[in-house]
């Protein structure tokens, strides 16, 4: 999950696996998080996903019907609407936090709804579940290598100093994967696949 903040909106990158409140008060932590760190009283959140699977979107209900919170439904329709692709999966999209500018990048394959988010402010490249270090499990080939080569081609015109997805599977030993449902990884590597200096 990523919280980022301009001068007037926020945006949440997805809500994690856990529905849970007493397990995992999410909505709690990211207003704490805004009043401590964003500088404004109280900004209009967007709840967003990287793409429809629940383990990105399970915490959402603990977004709904909250007052100055926009929850975007998890499903391609309703990102597609929201962001206005024309095109998809061609083209990009835009959305200004207020001095910070997000670009919203189709990038299906892993699932048919994916998207990356580039952050201007600290020029990182958000991937969901397109790329990120662990087995990457992919639905469609043909998507997921057109998508692959959109975001080459993205970094290519835009300084990137991190790319970040949204799980750690791999341990520090090459080639060994945590298996899957594990919650404790105390030598996992570390989420950063790539930076400049």
């Amino acid at each position: 999950m990523y919280l980022l903040f301009g001068k007037q909106k926020a945006v949440l990158l997805d809500t994690g696996a856990t529905k849970r409140t007493e397990d995992f008060p999410l909505y709690k932590t990211v207003e704490s998080l805004i009043k401590k760190f964003a500088g404004i009283e109280k900004p209009e959140l967007f709840v967003i996903h990287s793409h429809y699977h629940t383990d990105h979107y399970a915490g959402d209900s603990q977004f709904s019907g909250k007052q100055n919170v926009t929850l975007v439904e998890p499903t391609g329709a309703a990102m597609r609407e929201f962001f206005a692709f024309e095109q998809w999966p061609n083209g990009e999209a835009y959305f200004d936090l207020g001095d910070r500018n997000l670009t919203i990048i189709p990038t299906p394959g892993h699932q048919e709804d994916a998207i990356s988010l580039y952050d201007s402010q600290t020029k990182w490249l958000l991937t969901g579940d397109t790329i990120y270090p662990g087995y990457v499990h992919v639905k469609n080939w043909s998507e997921y290598t057109k998508s692959i080569a959109r975001l080459d081609e993205f970094v290519t015109t835009h300084e990137v100093s991190a790319v970040l997805g949204a799980h750690v599977e791999t341990t520090t030993t090459p080639g060994e994967i945590y298996p899957i449902g594990t919650i404790y990884q105390p030598d996992e590597v570390p989420l950063l696949l790539a930076s400049k200096k």
